[in-house]
């Protein structure tokens, strides 16, 4: 990774840990980034960005709303029916596993509502 791409993502996460501290500090230098971190264990932050994650919110809004307009999502998180397939596939194939399919054109879930709820628990 060159200086650019680490200096990127350092920004990123500092932008991330600004979000998450409500903290805003006068620099981006390294002692003020780790005060920043002391404040925010892994479990958080892997929360975070799952969270923030298109795929996540896909998911969610369809889980919570029992169907979803995929071309409205699509519109709203600037992104593509085909990209939006290729961020949920392997969540698809997980829920095959189990008999749960997920149509990502039309928003809607099928299978075994037994299995269904099931995972809704565990996803949630």
């Amino acid at each position: 990774m060159g200086y650019a791409q680490t200096y990127k993502a350092f920004r990123s996460v500092l932008n991330d840990l600004m979000t998450l501290t409500g903290m805003h500090p006068a620099s981006d230098k390294e002692p003020e980034f780790a005060i920043m971190a002391a404040d925010v264990d892994v479990e958080q932050y892997q929360a975070f960005l799952l969270t923030k994650s298109t795929s996540f919110q896909y998911f969610s809004t369809l889980f919570i709303h029992d169907g979803i307009d995929s071309t409205a999502f699509c519109a709203q998180h600037g992104i593509t029916i085909r990209t939006l397939r290729r961020l949920i596939t392997p969540f698809r194939k997980y829920l095959q596993t189990y008999n749960i399919d997920i149509d990502p054109v039309d928003g809607t879930m099928a299978g075994d509502e037994l299995r269904i709820l099931f995972m809704l628990h565990e996803f949630f």
